[in-house]
């Protein structure tokens, strides 16, 4: 039933995209749209064979209920639930139709939002208890300091300063004069040292100074749920960034300017340490940012957009000294898609996901 659902659904964009862009390569679209009906069986198939059937969605009219739609939606959940994907399968080609985004990747976008829908659990997300019973885990809205507030600072510090680039200037002229080091493969071997020092010290703390489970930071165990937004969020990173950059084109060409040496800096670095930097650099950037430094900062100033807010301008500072003041703001938009997903699911995994796609395939494109 869920495949047939999702079969009826993904039909939109396939008239859709063939309505709202310039591209008459209709067999183009049939073919992505017929691998993306390929790719949700899969998916179905294999969330059989694990779950033995059992997902994280609840009946249809539980899933709508929990995210407040109206008694009709209560009362008509095959109703509700066709028209919301039907007028996903309208909003979504007619963005990407707007921005000339390949009417393919427009029907394949969709097919990943729809499925993603699907697989939404009956309720939001919440810490889980810890099971020894000796910590009791905050209220969403409640501010709270850990019992050792020393072990919070310092992780805050880890997590926020780390990433900074002035600390990593001592080492760097070492590097450079007396190991004989390219200038910017000293700066990601540095960079990549930090961040796996960040990957390590901030469970750490969590769990052994802290005393809180890692659902404290966002982190669980990661789910088939969690790759699907973590693609979607990537395929909405990437629309994203093509907006921008045809926006910069006309109005901040310097942005485009620094943007194109950064990446001529990046590709000097050796493959190696290039795809080593771009994992750590995933997943520090996520544990620290998303998981770490939001969730403490929410508990202390008591405020979730406060808490999101600093940590979120914080990362896109650091992106200053490779990409430049103005291609930074390129990388904003993106970024942000990461902070919104990670306050929709609370999915440390998903954003990690998302953020390491669209690191690591640009190293190969």
């Amino acid at each position: 039933m869920l495949y047939i659902w999702a079969t009826v659904w993904t039909a939109f964009p396939f008239v859709g995209t063939l309505a709202a862009t310039d591209d008459n390569r209709w067999f183009v679209v049939f073919i992505s749209w017929f691998g993306a009906l390929l790719t949700i069986l899969v998916l179905v198939f294999l969330t059989v064979l694990v779950w033995r059937g059992s997902t994280d969605s609840g009946a249809e009219s539980t899933r709508m209920a929990s995210y407040g739609f109206p008694r009709l939606a209560r009362a008509h959940p095959v109703l509700a639930e066709f028209g919301a994907l039907a007028l996903l399968g309208i909003v979504v080609p007619s963005i990407c139709g707007r921005i000339r985004y390949p009417a393919a990747l427009s029907a394949a976008l969709y097919a990943v939002l729809a499925y993603g829908y699907l697989l939404q659990p009956t309720e939001p997300a919440r810490e889980k208890p810890d099971p020894t019973g000796t910590v009791r885990s905050p209220l969403p809205a409640q501010r709270y300091w850990s019992s050792t507030p020393l072990a919070t600072l310092v992780g805050l510090a880890i997590a926020l300063l780390f990433p900074m680039p002035p600390y990593r200037q001592p080492l760097l002229h070492l590097l450079i004069v007396y190991a004989g080091v390219s200038p910017m493969s000293a700066w990601e071997m540095i960079g990549t040292v930090f961040k796996i020092t960040t990957i390590a010290a901030i469970p750490f703390i969590v769990i052994q100074r802290e005393r809180r489970p890692l659902e404290s930071i966002g982190w669980r165990t990661p789910r088939l749920k969690d790759v699907v937004f973590g693609v979607a969020a990537f395929l909405m990173m990437q629309e994203v960034y093509l907006l921008t950059w045809s926006l910069a084109l006309n109005a901040i060409p310097s942005a485009v300017a620094e943007t194109r040496a950064g990446n001529v800096l990046y590709r000097s670095v050796p493959l190696s340490l290039s795809l080593l930097g771009a994992i750590a650099n995933a997943i520090a950037e996520e544990v620290g940012f998303r998981g770490y430094a939001l969730e403490r900062l929410r508990e202390i100033v008591g405020s979730t957009w406060l808490g999101a807010g600093i940590p979120y301008v914080v990362e896109v500072l650091c992106h200053a000294p490779t990409w430049g003041f103005h291609g930074m703001l390129l990388k904003a938009p993106m970024l942000l898609i990461l902070v919104l997903l990670y306050l929709w699911q609370r999915s440390l995994a998903a954003c990690i996901f998302a953020h390491l796609v669209a690191d690591v395939i640009p190293i190969f494109w």
